[in-house]
């Protein structure tokens, strides 16, 4: 924390009050009300969609920017994601503090886990407590480092555990609809019942969603999103019904992880919010998934089957 600091006045005091001709190149340059304006915009989005959010902070790495994205509201919980474990290690001491203020902290990290990260990853779960370190999971080959981790993680701090979906990016996540999703299903329940994890939910990521240029395209990747999740989720709750019903497990609430910045974002577009069917008046486009009002009553239906709704996005603050 020392160095951290020392660090920063370094770079105050080179920096600041200096001109931006004075700024060697290449560098980064933020405007930060842009940042603050656009944090502002996807939690208000969230928050009137009652929407879960998960801030991705593999961007910028910096705590300044991460408590932009999670916002100062007491009560809501503090749900982040790293590409990397260093980034979780230095995200810490600021879970530490919103955990001690009395905010759920959790951070996800969304590489597939090996053996030779159990160690960091543990510590990471020991320092934040129950419930605060989330992992992916895509490959049965995962699975006995789930067990590693939750033995050095210590009483209740066990893993909770996405399992990632490809809905089309094809660079990673176990293909909806085959045998081997269904055997991992089962498999990650059997682990659960075993005490080595939590199935916390599904996640997918929409990647390819950058090559879009409008809003329509965006939604429409969107409702792909859920829509492969929600079929995933179907299949979840078919194998928790072949549990014991006296099992805890047949009772936990799915969460449905969705997003990358094109797709999050297209949840602030007005027809969201608006209370007319459809903006424009295209009875057509109205049956279209990628329609704010035809999402919004699918983002009603998964509420009312129990599943939680959450977005993801990290390069949205900057963008």
């Amino acid at each position: 924390m020392a160095e951290t600091q020392a660090l920063k006045d370094l770079l105050q005091a080179r920096f600041v009050g200096k001109s931006l001709h004075d700024v060697g190149t290449p560098a980064v340059v933020l405007d930060l009300a842009k940042i603050e304006a656009n944090c502002n915009l996807m939690l208000e989005a969230v928050e009137k969609l009652g929407l879960g959010w998960r801030a991705h902070i593999k961007t910028h790495k910096t705590t300044e920017l991460t408590r932009l994205q999670v916002g100062n509201k007491g009560t809501s919980p503090v749900n982040i994601i790293v590409s990397t474990v260093l980034e979780a290690e230095n995200i810490v001491p600021l879970l530490k503090e919103y955990r001690d203020a009395g905010r759920k902290v959790n951070v996800l990290y969304a590489f597939p886990l090996l053996g030779s990260y159990v160690d960091r990853l543990s510590r990471i779960a020991s320092q934040l407590g129950p419930g605060s370190l989330s992992i992916l999971v895509d490959h049965a080959d995962q699975l006995p480092h789930i067990s590693a981790l939750a033995a050095k993680s210590g009483d209740g701090n066990r893993p909770q555990v996405f399992l990632k979906v490809d809905m089309g990016y094809h660079r990673a996540g176990i293909p909806p609809d085959t045998p081997e999703c269904t055997h991992l299903i089962n498999e990650l329940l059997r682990a659960e019942a075993a005490g080595s994890c939590d199935f916390l939910g599904l996640y997918c990521h929409a990647g390819h969603s950058y090559s879009t240029r409008r809003e329509w395209e965006a939604l429409g990747l969107l409702g792909q999103e859920i829509a492969v999740l929600q079929g995933v989720a179907q299949t979840v709750k078919e194998a928790r019904r072949s549990l014991p019903s006296s099992s805890s497990v047949a009772e936990r609430p799915l969460v449905l992880s969705v997003g990358a910045t094109p797709t999050t974002t297209s949840i602030q577009h007005p027809g969201f919010f608006s209370d007319e069917e459809n903006d424009d008046g295209d009875e057509a486009a109205a049956a279209t998934p990628g329609v704010p009002g035809t999402l919004k009553a699918v983002m009603r239906d998964l509420k009312a089957d129990g599943f939680t709704l959450e977005m993801h996005a990290g390069v949205s603050p900057c963008s």
